[in-house]
């Protein structure tokens, strides 16, 4: 039978393209859109190799008053579980499934893979600071059991790896509120992390060294008992673009080494009146030189590009992955 790679994303667009550059990554290996459809269907055209099943409908009741939009999110994915693992059968009559990759949010799909015998890696489509905030979320839920961080207005919760401390009421929106069903989600997705065969994350070691290095030190836990899944940093995946490179570089380029404060939310950071108020004040009176997008100076692409070389760290993670489920 042929050998295939199956890969789950989330529903997110950021989560799709990110996962799709993965599979293009993995392909190379081997031998920005205007939506989700049309993204699929260009892929599809330019890459034939990978194949796009698409799932059933399902109807999730919306947001409410009494329901956040993380929680309707986390349920419309904990409803296609049946579809992941019909899929998953289905491809496996047929081909030899030598991995299963799911993003962080399609963990109701980690027990299908194990128990169909797949290795079943994460995919974490950010960077390796926050995976390894992630990790220590359980212990900080144990540590404020019945208790809402939006409530802890004077705490400041500490993280045992190189993860600089946070303000309790800064944790992300899905962890605010206990009562919430998406704090329950969210919870369960970050214990369920070091469950799989490993984690690959979107990042590479040049760009985030000390939190690299504490993943791999197994420095992320507070009960040093208990291991850190294997890590694989490939990034960055980056999609292709047919825009030209953005002025700004130039002048980024121009500034003095570290001077810059980067300001990147991802592809759904929103924010209401209050908080754009709050972050213009903060840049205002910090004093400092900022850029508030999504490109790199060409320092950090030089290390990028490095990083993905014949012998760069990612490409060297991304050998280390391919050999843990094709032995």
């Amino acid at each position: 039978m042929q050998d295939v790679l199956v890969l789950y994303p989330s529903a997110g667009m950021g989560h799709i393209v990110a996962m799709v550059e993965l599979g293009k990554l993995l392909l190379r290996h081997n031998h920005h859109p205007n939506g989700v459809l049309s993204y699929i269907h260009k892929i599809s055209l330019t890459h034939p190799s990978i194949t796009f099943l698409r799932f059933p409908t399902v109807t999730v009741e919306p947001p409410s008053l009494t329901r956040s939009p993380a929680a309707a999110s986390f349920e419309f994915i904990r409803l296609h579980a049946v579809n992941a693992r019909r899929s998953l059968e289905e491809i496996s009559k047929t081909s030899n499934v030598r991995a299963f990759i799911i993003d962080m949010f399609c963990t109701t799909a980690l027990s299908i893979g194990k128990e169909l015998q797949i290795p079943t890696y994460y995919f974490y489509t950010s960077g390796a600071g926050a995976f390894t905030a992630f990790l220590h979320f359980p212990a900080l839920n144990k540590e404020f059991e019945n208790q809402s961080y939006k409530d802890l207005t004077t705490t400041v919760l500490q993280f045992p790896a190189a993860v600089p401390p946070l303000k309790a009421t800064q944790m992300p929106e899905p962890m605010l509120d206990r009562n919430d069903l998406a704090h329950r989600d969210f919870s369960w997705f970050c214990a369920s992390l070091p469950l799989a065969n490993g984690v690959i994350i979107n990042t590479f070691e040049e760009l985030e060294v000390s939190p690299v290095k504490a993943l791999l030190e197994n420095r992320c836990f507070l009960d040093k008992s208990k291991p850190t899944p294997p890590v694989y940093c490939i990034g960055p995946l980056i999609a292709d673009s047919e825009a030209k490179l953005h002025d700004c570089l130039a002048w980024l380029d121009a500034q003095p080494k570290r001077s810059v404060l980067f300001l990147c939310f991802g592809s759904s950071g929103s924010f209401t009146v209050p908080q754009l108020k709050q972050i213009a004040e903060g840049l205002e009176r910090s004093g400092v030189r900022f850029l508030w997008l999504d490109e790199k100076s060409k320092v950090m692409r030089d290390l990028a590009m490095a990083a993905l070389g014949e012998s760069g760290s990612s490409t060297i993670a991304l050998a280390r992955f391919v050999q843990s489920w094709s032995k």
